[in-house]
């Protein structure tokens, strides 16, 4: 029996960054409390900057996590569903990620395509950075889902090479 190894299995990913909005809020609240030390009038432009950069900086992280925690959900609810498909096979046509590409490959006739760049719910660690998928040939077992934009890769086993 050939013996495969879990490259990949999806998890929750929450890949927001709290430090740009963090920052646009201590902005806003710096600006804020300038006008309240400066007592200039209520109106001026450095009040409405302050109020749009605190809002924004507390409000964005929020909307964005809305919308990971949604993507997640939803693949997962196909996932108990059995709304995934399995292929197993070789890599082909391997095109690594030069760029701002995407790298891509497929397994019997099935195209997988991902990047760094954006982060979707399924694998998408590209070789460049050290993913596992880096050239034809690799024996793999996939379960995906049809998502959004593509074939999001849910589970990824790679079968070990014993030489």
């Amino acid at each position: 029996m050939e013996e495969y190894y879990m490259a990949y299995k999806l998890i929750p990913k929450m890949g927001i960054s709290w430090l740009t909005p963090s920052f646009f809020a201590l902005v806003g609240l710096w600006l804020l409390m300038y006008q309240v030390k400066v007592k200039e009038e209520i109106f001026s432009l450095n009040t409405f900057i302050g109020v749009i950069f605190t809002f924004a900086g507390i409000c964005f992280p929020f909307i964005l996590y809305q919308k990971e925690s949604f993507d997640y959900y939803d693949i997962k609810s196909k996932i108990s569903k059995k709304q995934y498909k399995l292929i197993m096979g070789e890599v082909e046509e391997f095109k690594p990620l030069y760029g701002k590409g995407k790298e891509s490959f497929m397994v019997r006739g099935v195209r997988f395509e991902y990047d760094d760049f954006h982060d979707i719910q399924g694998f998408h660690q590209s070789c460049s950075q050290g993913g596992p998928i880096c050239k034809n040939g690799l024996k793999v077992y996939i379960k995906y889902v049809e998502y959004q934009y593509g074939n999001n890769i849910i589970e990824l086993c790679i079968k070990k090479d014993l030489k």
